[in-house]
C-alpha cells in the first residue's frame, strides 16, 4: 500500500482538480423534449477489484439526484422510489445493472432518462523517495457516464469525468451539469449555480468523510467522521452532518455498539439521503436494547413512507413482540392489530418471504386463530421442514385447535429439530400455555 504523509496528501490533493473531460454538448433532443423528462440515476459501477470504494457509486445516484431537482421542468425519480423498484425487481440496493436491465428499471419508474455509468478508483504513485503517509484513500476516481433514452432504448450521449475524491463533488457538479446541458441548452441554471449546490457541505467536512469512510482502521473511521461533524457544524452552527451521523451509526452498528448506534442513526431526519437505512438500522439498535417503544417510533413512520417488506415485516414483529409482553388488554389489541396489519402488508408485498410467513402465523397463534395459523405453519413447512421453532408452533397451533394426534406427531418432530431449547419452550407452554420465549424474526438488513 502505498502512503503518503498528510501534508503530502493535501498537497496532492489541492493539485487534482475534479474535472469533465467532455465539454456541454447542444442538446440533441427533439424540439421541445425539455420539460417533459424524467430522470433516474442508477448506482455507478465500480469496475476496479477495491469493493471498499462502492459507496462513490451509491454517492453518484444520491448526488446527480438531488442536484437534478433543482432543474425546472425535469421529473427526479427519488433514492427512495429507485429503492422500491430495486425491491419490485428483486435487484439488491446498490447493483449497477446492465443498459438492458436499467432501461427495463427506468421504464418501471415511468422514466425518459436514465443515467448509468462505470469508474474506477486509483492511489496515487510513490515518491521517488517512496515516502508515503497513513490513510489508505484513493486520491483519484475517473469514469463514464452514459444517458440512455428509454423510448427508443439508446444511447444519447456519454460523458468522462475524473477528479481527485476530495473534489468528488465538484465532479459530481459538473457532470450534472453537463447532462442537464444536453437535455436543455436554454438552461436556466449555470454551471456555478449546479457546483454552488454540489458543494454545499463545507470542503474540510467533506475531505474528512471521505477518509473516515476509506480507512479500515476503527479508531481512525470514529476520528475522521467526528471531525466531518464538528467541521460542519463548525460552518453551519445548530446544523449536523447527515453523512457524517450515518457512517458513525453504520461502524457502531457493525460493532454491536446498539445504543452508541441509534444515537447516530436518529439524527438523521426524513429528506435526508440515508434516512430510510438510518431509521431501519435504528429500529434494529433498539431492538437489540429491548427498547420496542423507541424501535416502533423508528419504524412504524418509515413502514409508511418506504414501503419495503423488510420494513413492514420488522414494524410487524417488534409490535408483536411488544404485544406480547404487554399487561394492558386494550394496548395488546392495539398493538397486534397494528402487528397483523404490517405483516399482511409484507406478505402482500412478497407472499414467500418465509420470515414474513413466520411472523405472520405468530400474529395468528397470539390472535387465537388457531386454525387459520396451522394452515399458515403448515404452508410454510414446505419451505422450512426442518425448522424447529416452526414446527413447535404448529404442534402448538394443532393443539389448541383440537387436532390432537397431529399435534403430536408435529410436536416430536419439534422435539427432534429443536434441540436444547425445546426443553424451554415446553416448559413453559406446560405452566401458561403461552410461547412468551419463542422468538420472533426480524430481517436484519435493509435491502432484504
Amino acid at each position: 500500500m502505498i502512503k503518503m504523509s498528510n501534508k503530502k496528501f493535501l498537497a496532492f490533493a489541492i493539485l487534482i482538480v475534479a474535472s469533465i473531460f467532455v465539454a456541454p454538448a447542444r442538446a440533441q433532443a427533439p424540439q421541445g423534449a425539455a420539460g417533459r423528462d424524467t430522470v433516474i440515476v442508477l448506482p455507478f459501477e465500480n469496475t476496479t477489484s477495491q469493493r471498499e470504494f462502492n459507496w462513490i457509486g451509491a454517492s453518484f445516484a444520491d448526488s446527480l439526484s438531488d442536484l437534478f431537482a433543482h432543474a425546472p421542468g425535469l421529473g427526479v425519480v427519488s433514492t427512495d422510489e429507485r429503492e422500491l423498484l430495486y425491491q419490485h425487481l428483486r435487484l439488491p440496493l446498490t447493483s449497477s445493472p446492465s443498459r438492458a436491465t436499467a432501461i427495463k428499471i427506468a421504464r418501471e419508474a415511468k422514466a425518459t432518462l436514465v443515467i448509468i455509468g462505470t469508474y474506477s478508483v486509483k492511489l496515487p504513485q510513490a515518491d521517488a523517495s517512496g515516502a508515503g503517509g497513513d490513510d489508505k484513500l484513493p486520491l483519484e476516481v475517473s469514469g463514464t457516464a452514459s444517458v440512455v433514452r428509454v423510448n427508443e432504448g439508446k444511447l444519447w450521449r456519454k460523458f468522462d469525468f475524473g477528479g481527485a475524491v476530495t473534489n468528488l463533488q465538484r465532479t459530481q457538479g459538473a457532470l450534472a451539469y453537463n447532462i442537464l446541458y444536453l437535455r436543455d441548452d436554454a438552461l436556466t441554471l449555470s454551471l456555478n449555480d449546479i457546483l454552488n449546490l454540489a458543494t454545499k457541505v463545507p470542503p474540510r467536512a467533506f475531505e474528512s468523510l471521505v477518509k473516515g469512510i476509506m480507512t479500515e482502521d476503527r479508531e481512525k473511521r470514529s476520528a475522521y467522521l467526528q471531525n466531518a461533524g464538528r467541521e460542519y457544524a463548525k460552518a453551519r452552527p445548530g446544523e449536523i452532518y447527515p453523512e457524517a451521523e450515518f457512517e458513525l451509526g453504520n461502524l457502531y452498528f457493525e460493532q454491536e455498539k446498539w445504543k452508541d448506534a441509534a444515537e447516530h442513526y436518529t439524527k438523521l431526519k426524513k429528506g435526508d439521503a440515508h434516512y430510510a437505512e438510518a431509521a431501519f438500522n435504528a429500529g434494529l439498535s433498539h431492538w437489540r436494547l429491548n427498547d420496542l417503544k423507541s424501535a416502533l417510533e423508528a419504524l412504524v413512520p418509515l413502514a409508511s413512507d418506504l414501503p419495503l417488506t423488510g420494513v413492514y415485516n420488522n414494524a410487524g414483529a417488534i409490535s408483536l413482540q411488544a404485544a406480547r409482553d404487554e399487561k394492558s388488554a386494550e394496548e395488546r389489541d392495539r398493538l397486534l392489530k397494528q402487528a397483523t396489519g404490517f405483516l399482511e402488508h409484507a406478505k402482500e408485498s412478497d407472499p414467500q418471504d418465509a420470515t414474513v410467513l413466520y411472523n405472520y402465523s405468530y400474529a395468528l397463534f397470539l390472535a387465537g386463530k388457531f386454525p387459520e395459523a396451522a394452515d399458515q405453519l403448515r404452508n410454510l413447512l414446505t419451505l422450512k421442514p426442518r425448522d424447529g421453532e416452526i414446527l413447535f408452533l404448529y404442534a402448538k397451533a394443532l393443539e389448541r385447535a383440537g387436532q390432537v394426534e397431529a399435534a403430536t406427531a408435529a410436536d416430536n418432530e419439534a422435539r427432534r429439530y429443536l434441540g436444547k431449547p425445546y426443553a424451554q419452550y415446553q416448559t413453559i407452554w406446560q405452566k401458561s400455555q403461552t410461547i412468551t420465549d419463542v422468538p420472533l424474526r426480524l430481517a436484519p438488513q435493509f435491502d432484504v
